[in-house]
């Protein structure tokens, strides 16, 4: 009997305010069905959304926190979207192939990643569907859970 492995998805928010919090959300009630989850994001909001969840580490094994670069120079505004919107559309691409390279070339055949959930506002990265060779699905129906399946309290895990 052959044992199926866990689904490996992605999970690209927009570097925004209030864009993390939701797919975090998602990303739990995802685990709790099954999946392998990791949370991609600029290493700047990866900072502040590991110091958030630095108080709960309830999740730490099961969401893999991952950060790539957005081209943005430290000091840089990222509040002038214009120029974060543009380098993250030059910038990010190119980082984000080369970790789905990295992982779906590891010997670990568990580790392939099978699917890509982004914010919308990640336009993007639809084109991975080509790299990943599988289907692209371009929206989530409404109705999921509010709240999170774990019933995890997540009013706490604030992330500007």
């Amino acid at each position: 009997m052959t044992i199926m492995s866990r689904p490996h998805l992605l999970v690209i928010p927009y570097p925004a305010q209030g864009h993390d919090m939701p797919l975090m959300e998602l990303s739990y009630n995802l685990v709790h069905l099954g999946f392998k989850i990791s949370f991609i994001n600029t290493e700047y909001n990866h900072k502040c959304v590991t110091a958030a969840m630095s108080n709960n580490n309830d999740y730490e094994d099961l969401i893999h926190l991952v950060s790539i670069p957005d081209g943005m120079e430290p000091g840089e505004d990222r509040n002038e979207l214009g120029k974060l919107c543009d380098k993250i559309v030059n910038v990010m691409p190119g980082h984000l192939e080369d970790l789905i390279n990295k992982i779906n070339g590891s010997n670990n055949r568990d580790d392939r990643i099978t699917c890509v959930i982004a914010d919308e506002n990640m336009c993007w990265t639809a084109g991975l569907w080509r790299l990943l060779r599988c289907c692209p699905y371009d929206e989530l129906p409404f109705g999921l859970p509010s709240g999170g399946a774990s019933g995890r309290d997540t009013s706490h895990s604030q992330v500007d």
